[in-house]
């Protein structure tokens, strides 16, 4: 009871068939996890701004923490260009500069930069003054994005999508 030479390639053939199916599949799927970790971190960074904003963290160096002073506080900064977060007071004056950085391969479009989340009614101010979309992406891979959507009342929607503007 022994195996033929033909029986025995057709059997490798096959496995090696297969091997290769779930080879794919299996790349697929990490390149949709470090998307999924990308968007979730995007995520917390957004949140992390909309927080400072809503405790009114000001630094009283930089701003003065007086209503009569002339360096008011606009808000915190979430800005996609520097890949940061700051608080913002008047015109340029900036302070507590935290960065962030996304998964290697992974890149990011948006919308609307800067975002400026304000603390004294919570709205947020994008320069388009509507929703911000941010999208997340892998520039080695076509048709598959997280999508962010930040809305002016500061609510997060996020799916992954085959399009993003």
């Amino acid at each position: 009871m022994g195996f033929s030479l033909i029986e025995l390639l057709v059997s490798i053939g096959v496995i090696l068939i297969l091997v290769s199916i779930s080879f794919a599949g299996y790349s697929k799927l990490t390149i949709k996890q470090n998307l999924t970790s990308a968007g979730l971190l995007m995520k917390n960074v957004i949140r992390d701004a909309q927080s400072r904003a809503f405790n009114s963290e000001i630094d009283c160096s930089k701003c003065s923490c007086s209503p009569s002073s002339g360096s008011t506080f606009v808000g915190w900064v979430l800005n996609f260009t520097t890949k940061s977060i700051y608080g913002l007071c008047g015109a340029s004056t900036t302070f507590s500069n935290t960065s962030f950085t996304l998964p290697q391969g992974i890149a990011l479009t948006t919308t609307s930069d800067p975002i400026i989340f304000n603390s004294s009614t919570y709205t947020v101010k994008t320069t388009t003054n509507n929703s911000a979309i941010i999208c997340l992406y892998n520039p080695n891979v076509s048709n598959n994005f997280y999508r962010i959507t930040l809305n002016t009342a500061g609510v997060i929607e996020e799916k992954i999508d085959t399009v993003c503007p």
